[in-house]
């Protein structure tokens, strides 16, 4: 699934205002600041299951209940573990 650049713009705001309330050190593996050189950023789905459930269903253009069997069956792949980017 191709998702449109101002979607993933709009989704990476969401994580970046989620990552404000984070209470996890400056120097977490949940900001990738544990690899040196790598960019902090949060890599944690801020905006939970719902949120992002409702953003597969927007972009793949599917019904709810075919969003929870998408990101299924991507976590059965392993190209997509629980909410950690």
């Amino acid at each position: 699934m191709e998702v449109d650049p101002t979607s993933e713009k709009r989704w990476t705001a969401m994580i970046d205002r989620g990552a404000d309330r984070a209470t996890f050190g400056e120097i977490s593996y949940y900001f990738g600041t544990n690899i040196p050189g790598k960019p902090r950023k949060y890599l944690l789905n801020s905006g939970g299951r719902p949120k992002l459930l409702a953003i597969v269903a927007e972009q793949g253009k599917m019904a709810p209940e075919a969003a929870k069997g998408y990101v299924k069956e991507l976590s059965k792949a392993k190209r997509y573990q629980r909410d950690v980017y």
